[in-house]
Order: structure tokens, then sequence, then C-alpha cells
């Protein structure tokens, strides 16, 4: 009867573990699909396209968390920890999306010969960070950059891109938000970039 209980005991605490652990792997996002680069590149604008460099900031809380982006519903990267990588965009209007345990969406217009910075700010959530972009000064981001680890998009796959129910419920969303608030995203909206750095 002893042993019986015993083993009763010792299968309630692994499955209970096993479910533990799945938890935890599953707050810390999907697959990471970036790559470390060492040295960084150097950051330039380009004439005939527009450069955005996403830094998320340094924080000590879901620093293992992977955020996903997307630009108009492709994967473009992501971040994990103290880190920062950069993409070329199409000059024009675009959607840019990153994924944490919410999603937020901005919609920026993108000029040739500019570098844009944006800052993926964390913050805490209950089992995952919810996350924000914020736009940033140049010295600002040099400041970041400095600290942060450079990552580089090793694994490009539509299967890696947002649904289109989900790109489009965002743009949906999105309208709606500015529709109620014209001031809610005025700040990644009126937000420049710079000509030279």
């Amino acid at each position: 009867m002893l042993s019986v209980r015993r083993f009763v005991f010792a299968y309630r605490f692994l499955i209970f573990w096993g479910l533990t652990l799945a938890l935890l792997l599953a707050a810390c996002g999907g697959t990471f699909l970036m790559k470390t680069t060492d040295p960084s590149p150097v950051l330039t604008t380009k004439s005939h396209s527009a450069v955005l460099v996403i830094i998320r900031e340094d924080t000590i809380y879901h620093a293992h968390f992977i955020i996903d982006n997307f630009l108009d519903g492709k994967m473009i990267g992501q971040t994990q920890g103290y880190s920062f990588f950069v993409t070329e965009v199409k000059p024009g209007m675009h959607y840019l999306t990153s994924h944490a345990q919410n999603y937020d969406t901005v919609y920026m217009n993108f000029s040739p010969g500019k570098i844009y910075f944006l800052q993926q700010g964390i913050f805490p959530g209950y089992h995952a960070p919810t996350s924000r972009y914020v736009p940033m000064s140049f010295t600002e981001a040099k400041s970041q950059i400095k600290g942060a680890v450079y990552l580089s998009f090793s694994g490009a796959s539509s299967e890696n891109d947002m649904t289109e129910k989900d790109y489009q419920e965002e743009k949906i969303k999105y309208e709606k938000e500015v529709k109620e608030d014209p001031n809610i995203h005025k700040d990644t909206r009126d937000y420049q970039g710079f000509g030279r750095i």
C-alpha cells in the first residue's frame, strides 16, 4: 500500500513539473530565428530605401522572452534580451507590428535616405511581457546600441509571417484606435527619422 502511494505521489509530482516546464517554455515565446553576429554593422542611410533599427530595451524581467516583429505582416526579425536588429524598408507607408503577450501595431511613413530608431519597450505582463514601439532620438539610440547584442535574421520564411487574419485584425484595430483617439499613435506617425548620422 505504501509503495502504491509513493508511486501515485511520484506520478503526480512528474506531471506537475512537466506541466510547469511546458508553461515556462511557452512563456519564452516561439522559436528564436535570429543569430548573434559580430561585429555589429556600421549604421548608415541608403539612398534607395529606408533603414529601420529596432532596439530592445535592457530589462531584468522577461529577458528571455522572444518578441516577433513584422512589416506588413511579414516577419523582419525578433528580439530577445538586450538586443537590436537592422532591416531595410521600401519607401512608403507600412504597418509595423510586434507580438509579445500583446500585439502592438504602428503605421509609419518610411522615406528613402533616412534611418529610423524604434525602442522595443518592455512592460511586465502576467506570464509574458507586453511591448510597445517608442521612437528614439539619435543620441538615445547610439547610447543603447553600445551595450546591446546585434542580431541578424536567419529564418526568413513565409511560415513565420503573421496569418492574414491576424494582420487584417491588427490593421482594423489600429484604425479604430486612431479614430477614437487621434493622438494615440502620434509619436510614431509623426516620427521623421534621421537623414544623416
